[in-house]
């Protein structure tokens, strides 16, 4: 057991523990900072940039030497703490300490373990439930989320509340807080990693790694995560305990270090595993050997993360934090795009692109808001006093930064936007009811010009509150823009007959895409339009680009339903009853038939008799269809009525024509001829 501190020391410990005491010191230092002049400041703002950088250095090697010094007096500062512990904690303290921790630890684990009995059964249903859809995937990832923290806050409440409900000495008490936050925060860290890698459920694990990835990465990111949180907890754990902060930043450099070490180790090790699970099985054996971009991950982290332990600890921490904080920023936003896209589309090889869905663009803009906020504070740069401040300078950054979070809102407006249209779009494609199929061609005609609007007046609007941001006044560009537009409208009388003339064709619903219409020379299926536009491909295959303002009187061959006749030449000697029941049964089979019976809406039916020709009787028949299918099942009709007449012995009535040799004529009507006169005599 070492020494007692001598008595000196003793008392000097005790005076600063009074409040009286802190609170005069704190008083005095703030007073000689207030009084003292702001030199530095002053010389940076007059000097040049090669004198700043100069200055910079300096401050970079004073910061270094004053490291080194601290590092020299820390054993003495240890000493001096411990000397404090022992007297306020009466040499057992230390022991009754740890005795603490482990009870209290304990009545969390209890508690805990409590709550997972108690929604064992709700967990179970849960984790079974695999939803099949994007949507509902993401929505049971936060469910679990939900869960595995309410464990956790369950552990907190019955080891960090149940120790807070009881008085304890202060130095005893923070101690034991200090190491029950350690043990919560590292089990939180924990938990969301195993919800996210799931080294153990490959169904479930929200990034795309294989098996030994996920394995190395769990692992991995539990040893950093402890030593991380450990480690900061006990450099506040020393500064609260009133350790002198030069010897608190040796602790946290020493830390630091620590951690570094540990991460660059994990990153340089990560690179075989990605790379064996980006590979394919052909490619697995010669991917151990191939330069990839895979990495440039642990370089740049072995560039980065030295520098920013270095800055940091030499006292350039506005610096060393903005570094950490871009690349904090960074793997954020890599990491919420691959866990969502990854749930979004299960199975997706690497490197697959989608479309990025509405959460993975708000969570983005959310972590770069945040980022934004904590690079404020890093700067010391208060918003409450930059809004008043009225100088060039605040009013610049003020308004820059009003632009960034102008952009961004813009941003997530757009991209949900598009892809809440583009989702409608979609729904209208799907589906085989034919109930809906207007509803799904009137979507897919309204829908693009909505969005093509829609997203041109947010993004003007954005330009223009970004420049009102920035101090700059669009009340004369908005006027200006006002009498450009009348100049425009005046020079360009038929773009605006076009436009308007194509809004009123929409708004009568005069046609959609997908339908075949016909106007004047123009005619074929609706492929798409624009503002002033719209493109008919016709039946044999050229494009016409129609000005809406050239249209005209519109017929659409392709709404609602189309009869169609058809015409039969039987012979006169032909039973037209009989003609009738073939037709009839013909039309049955049609309507039973499942390749043709969806789009018959009245079956085939005969008529009547139309003509009586020249050589034949002209039958007519009748059936109701949906647009466009007529040709089908007029084809399939004609086919089975040859069929059936063939059958039945019905011909079909054609022209013919008798020719027969002039002297056998002759010789025929002379013998008909001689035979009354031979009979007579």
């Amino acid at each position: 057991m070492a020494a007692a501190p001598p008595e000196p020391v003793q008392r000097f410990v005790e005076l600063m523990d009074d409040p009286a005491v802190r609170s005069w010191l704190q008083g005095e230092i703030a007073a000689r900072q207030a009084d003292a002049p702001a030199a530095p400041a002053t010389i940076a703002s007059q000097t040049s940039l090669q004198d700043r950088l100069a200055l910079g250095v300096s401050e970079l090697r004073q910061g270094a030497a004053d490291l080194l010094t601290a590092a020299g007096g820390l054993p003495d500062q240890m000493a001096l703490l411990l000397a404090r512990l022992r007297t306020e904690l009466h040499d057992s303290g230390l022991i009754w300490a740890v005795a603490l921790v482990f009870a209290f630890a304990a009545c969390g684990f209890l508690c805990e373990y409590g709550y997972l009995r108690l929604t064992r059964q709700a967990r179970r249903r849960i984790l079974a439930s695999e939803p099949p859809t994007a949507d509902g995937r993401l929505a049971a990832l936060g469910l679990r989320l939900l869960l595995a923290g309410c464990g956790i806050a369950a552990f907190a409440a019955g080891s960090i509340g149940a120790f807070a409900v009881f008085d304890w000495p202060p130095i005893l008490k923070l101690i034991v807080l200090t190491v029950l936050a350690m043990i919560v925060l590292t089990r939180a860290a924990w938990i969301i990693a195993k919800v996210a890698i799931a080294p153990a459920n490959p169904e479930r694990r929200l990034l795309p790694l294989g098996d030994a990835a996920a394995a190395f990465g769990h692992a991995w990111f539990r040893v950093l995560t402890a030593v991380a949180i450990g480690g900061w907890l006990l450099v506040q754990l020393l500064q609260s305990l009133g350790a002198a902060p030069a010897s608190a930043d040796v602790v946290a450099a020493g830390l630091g270090f620590l951690v570094l070490a540990l991460a660059l180790v994990a990153a340089w090790r990560a690179v075989p595993h990605i790379r064996r699970y980006r590979a394919t099985a052909e490619q697995a054996a010669e991917a151990e050997l191939t330069w990839g971009a895979d990495d440039f991950l642990p370089i740049m982290l072995s560039i980065v993360l030295p520098a920013v332990w270095l800055l940091w600890s030499v006292g350039a921490r506005a610096v060393a934090s903005t570094l950490l904080l871009l690349l904090a920023t960074v793997t954020a936003i890599w990491t919420i795009r691959q866990i969502i896209e990854h749930v979004a589309h299960p199975g997706a090889a690497p490197g697959t692109p989608h479309p990025a869905p509405i959460a993975a663009r708000m969570l983005r803009n959310l972590v770069l808001v945040v980022a934004g906020i904590v690079l404020l504070r890093i700067w010391g740069i208060d918003m409450t006093s930059l809004a008043a401040d009225e100088t060039p300078g605040a009013r610049l950054l003020r308004g820059a930064v009003d632009a960034i979070l102008i952009v961004l809102v813009a941003d997530l407006g757009l991209h949900a936007l598009r892809l809440t249209l583009e989702r409608r779009l979609d729904a209208a494609d799907d589906g085989a009811d034919p109930d809906q199929a207007s509803r799904r061609a009137r979507l897919r005609t309204l829908l693009p010009i909505v969005r093509n609007v829609a997203m041109i007046g947010i993004a003007v609007m954005a330009v223009l509150t970004v420049l009102g941001s920035l101090g700059v006044e669009i009340g004369p560009l908005m006027a200006g823009a006002g009498v450009v537009g009348v100049a425009i409208g005046f020079g360009a009388q038929t773009l605006v007959k076009d436009i308007i003339s194509g809004f009123f064709f929409l708004l009568d619903d005069a046609f959609r895409v997908g339908e075949y219409i016909e106007s004047g020379s123009y005619k074929g299926v609706v492929e798409s339009f624009s503002l002033r536009s719209v493109k008919l491909r016709h039946h044999r295959g050229p494009l016409y680009t129609v000005p809406f303002g050239s249209l005209g009187a519109i017929v659409n061959h392709s709404r609602d339903w189309v009869i169609d006749r058809l015409y039969v030449n039987v012979t006169y000697d032909t039973d037209l009853d009989l003609v009738k029941r073939l037709i009839k049964g013909i039309g049955r089979q049609l309507a039973a038939d499942p390749a043709f019976a969806p789009d018959i809406l009245e079956t085939l039916k005969l008529q009547g008799v139309d003509e009586m020709g020249d050589f034949a009787i002209k039958l007519r028949l009748k059936m109701r269809t949906r647009p466009g299918r007529q040709f089908v099942v007029r084809r399939r009709a004609y086919a089975m009525i040859k069929t059936a007449f063939k059958d039945n012995g019905v011909s079909f009535g054609v022209p013919t024509v008798q020719v027969r040799d002039i002297e056998q004529a002759q010789a025929a009507a002379a013998s008909m001829l001689a035979g009354p006169a031979r009979s007579t005599g």
